[in-house]
């Protein structure tokens, strides 16, 4: 096998993002542009010229230039945060242990809830199956002597 070379991608070209929270500049305007977007986890996205262009720093370099190189974006981010290519089929717009797959979860749960009876037991199972268990959600309240903390 051998490894296809990096190449910065082209207007048209698709990528995904792997991990939310990366934001492209959609034009080279400083002032009055379209608003930059910020890359969620799963969504596709395709490239445009502009944003292309907005990504090439003073010395001729992009963050793009990092899509095949998942070494380098975790230098650069500490993770991996974008691949070429439209998102994997199946691919959540959460990770497990997030904030986002509490939120998916508790939203499946209530959704599996609202279900007729003969349905939601196989619904609150499939949450089960696809979420994972809650998260444990203990705390603990202190009582002091006079009501004072």
């Amino acid at each position: 096998m051998t490894d296809a070379p990096h190449t910065r991608p082209q207007p048209g070209d698709e990528i995904h993002g792997v991990r939310s929270g990366l934001t492209l500049s959609t034009s080279t305007e400083p002032i009055g542009g379209p608003p930059p977007i910020t890359l969620r986890r799963g969504q596709t996205l395709t490239l445009t010229e502009p944003m292309i262009a907005a990504s090439i720093d003073r010395l001729g370099g992009s963050w793009l230039d990092l899509i095949d190189d998942e070494p380098a974006q975790i230098a650069r981010w500490g993770q991996r945060m974008f691949a070429r290519g439209p998102a994997p089929e199946g691919l959540t717009s959460w990770e497990p242990g997030t904030p986002e797959h509490t939120e998916a979860r508790e939203r499946a749960r209530r959704e599996a809830w609202a279900l007729p009876e003969s349905r939601r037991w196989d619904a609150l199972r499939r949450v089960e199956t696809d979420y994972g268990p809650p998260q444990a959600t203990n705390s603990i309240t202190a009582r002091y002597p006079g009501g004072r903390a």
